[in-house]
């Protein structure tokens, strides 16, 4: 049985993420940048950003691999639609700051 899947809460309507190409010859990586909020039930909003790791840059990471991988949650990557599991929802929830941006990487969203 399909499993209907749930839009933003705002309804925006927004189209698929599409990944571009990074510089694996430049030693770049994908890493998610999500914006903070006070609300922790907030729907997940973020960005994408490529960064060069001999430039040692400071970044957390989360290698998920529980439950399921069900994608029934949308978030928002460079405002367009990213669907991911409930877990890894929930763990960004979790994970996010209330007052800065918090820069992780995620495989299921960094790896195309």
């Amino acid at each position: 049985m399909e499993r209907a899947l749930k839009p933003l809460k705002d309804g925006a309507g927004l189209d698929a993420y599409r990944y571009s190409s990074i510089k694996s010859e430049a030693n770049e990586i994908r890493i998610v940048k999500i914006e903070p909020t006070k609300n922790r039930e907030d729907g997940i909003k973020c960005e994408l950003i490529d960064l060069c790791l001999n430039d040692k840059p400071t970044y957390c990471a989360l290698s998920y691999s529980w439950g399921r991988d069900e994608r029934s949650r949308e978030i928002e990557v460079d405002r367009k639609s990213l669907w991911i599991s409930q877990n890894l929802e929930a763990a960004l929830k979790r994970l996010r700051l209330p007052d800065t941006a918090l820069y992780i990487w995620v495989d299921r969203i960094c790896i195309d």
